[in-house]
Formats: structure tokens, sequence, C-alpha cells
């Protein structure tokens, strides 16, 4: 059983027990689209939690490397599938 500080806020816990009734799924198909959202929705979130420059520089970042590594896919797809992609 975990154990959590007092002064732990309820969303906390609700958070890690998430994560830790995720963990083995987190992995298996690291580059599934679900998964990416997960990373964007993450990125955002704890910029909304705390605004700062480097939060907001992080979660731009977050995004843009997720939009390309979707192209990327997207163009490895094409030229293995071909017209059964599109």
């Amino acid at each position: 059983m975990i154990r959590f500080p007092r002064r732990c806020r309820p969303w906390a816990r609700v958070c890690l027990c998430l994560v830790l009734l995720n963990y083995p799924y987190r992995f298996v198909d690291g580059y599934a689209p679900h998964q990416s959202s997960a990373w964007l929705l993450l990125a955002w979130g704890g910029f909304l939690k705390r605004f700062s420059s480097s939060g907001l520089r992080a979660a731009i970042l977050t995004t843009l490397v997720l939009v390309i590594a979707g192209l990327v896919e997207a163009r490895e797809n094409r030229a293995f599938f071909g017209a059964a992609y599109r």
C-alpha cells in the first residue's frame, strides 16, 4: 500500500494512482496516437497549472516535437502502404 504525506493534495493522490495503474500499458506501444495526445495534454496541463516562460517554452517544444513526429510517421506510412494509406 502506498502511503502519502498528510499534506499531499487529493488530486495528487489520484494522479499518482492513475500513473501506477497504467504503468504496464504506458510503454507497450509508446508511439500510439493516444500516447502522443497524453504527452501533449500533460505538457499543456503542466503549463496551465503554473504559468511561466520556461513552462510555455516546454509546452511549445513538446507540441512541435509531437507534430513533427506525426508528420514523419505519416510520410513513412505513405511510403510503405502507398495509395492504401490515403
